[in-house]
């Protein structure tokens, strides 16, 4: 199989998987806010924060989804989940976010796949310039 579309799959399967959850965290906060560490409640409401954490998830995987930033965007969702890992520990969801974190960190460190807009952009950039 060809590395641009093991970019694309991986690109498509995490910006998937963070609308899903960003989603579930916007209707349905209340699941995991058990999980919000007690320093963090003391400022804000945890529904409040679980929906905020649904908002950014959702804006990272419609542009992972887009191919718009995917390296960036790749290292931000890694940092974001590995911090929740971190903040949740030992709890059960954390494990899941250690492998999430990895994965996102692995898609940064591969190139764009043809179908990104990224990858487009780069190509219409280059015409321009000859």
């Amino acid at each position: 199989m060809k590395r641009s579309y093991i970019t694309l799959a991986l690109r498509i399967a995490l910006g998937l998987l963070l609308v899903y959850f960003g989603f579930f965290n916007i209707t349905t906060p209340d699941t995991y806010s058990s999980y919000i560490p007690a320093f963090l409640t003391e400022y804000f409401e945890a529904s409040v924060l679980m929906q905020l954490n649904g908002i950014i998830e959702i804006i990272f995987g419609l542009l992972l989804l887009g191919g718009l930033y995917r390296m960036a965007v790749s290292v931000l969702v890694g940092l974001h989940v590995l911090g929740i890992a971190v903040l949740v520990w030992p709890a059960d969801i954390s494990i899941r976010d250690f492998a999430l974190a990895i994965t996102a960190f692995t898609l940064a460190c591969m190139d764009d796949d043809k179908y990104s807009l990224d990858e487009k952009w780069r190509k219409q950039i280059i015409q321009h310039k000859t």
